[in-house]
């Protein structure tokens, strides 16, 4: 599956409104699974990014999409 960057945006925000951060105010573990492809794809100037190219724990936190 491709993603496209404001989709990956779309999970990272329904995961930090799910799960809050703590007192050190890091991400939720799904969050900072997604952070990283996100990141890259910021860097790189790339507006989607294949699942293939995610860790597992990342697709699983893509999956709020469908849920």
């Amino acid at each position: 599956m491709i993603y496209s960057i404001g989709e990956v945006e779309t999970a990272i925000n329904i995961w930090r409104n799910r799960l809050e951060s703590g007192d050190d105010a890091a991400l939720c573990a799904p969050a900072r699974a997604l952070a990283e492809p996100y990141g890259l794809m910021v860097y790189e100037g790339r507006d989607t990014i294949s699942d293939h190219e995610m860790t597992a724990k990342a697709r699983e936190a893509m999956a709020v999409l469908v849920a």
